[in-house]
């Protein structure tokens, strides 16, 4: 069971711990769900997205780690390309052999 790090604001700490992560709304128009990258053996590796999120907000974030089974279904993809359908086994396997080591 792959572990990832989903980022959420320091504002919403207690919420998450009282009913766990929480799916916006869908929107017919795009993809939807919760943004997380697979916890590595390193910290820069797997962090990298908390410097480019602090270019846009200056809020303080939390690091929500959980386990996903190793057939649940997710996305994934670079924000900026598409995204594909894969198992959290599969995600976690391309974080950790993909030629681009800074997420």
């Amino acid at each position: 069971m792959p572990m990832f790090v989903h980022l959420a604001p320091a504002s919403q700490a207690s919420r998450i711990r009282r009913n766990g992560i929480a799916c916006p709304r869908a929107r017919s128009d795009m993809l939807w769900g919760v943004f997380a990258v697979p916890v590595t053996d390193n910290y820069i590796r797997t962090h990298q997205w908390l410097r480019e999120l602090h270019r846009f907000t200056q809020q303080a974030l939390v690091g929500v780690y959980f386990r996903l089974p190793d057939d649940e279904q997710v996305w994934l993809g670079r924000y900026n390309q598409a995204h594909q359908r894969v198992t959290a086994a599969a995600a976690a396997a391309a974080f950790f052999t993909g030629e681009e080591r800074q997420g």
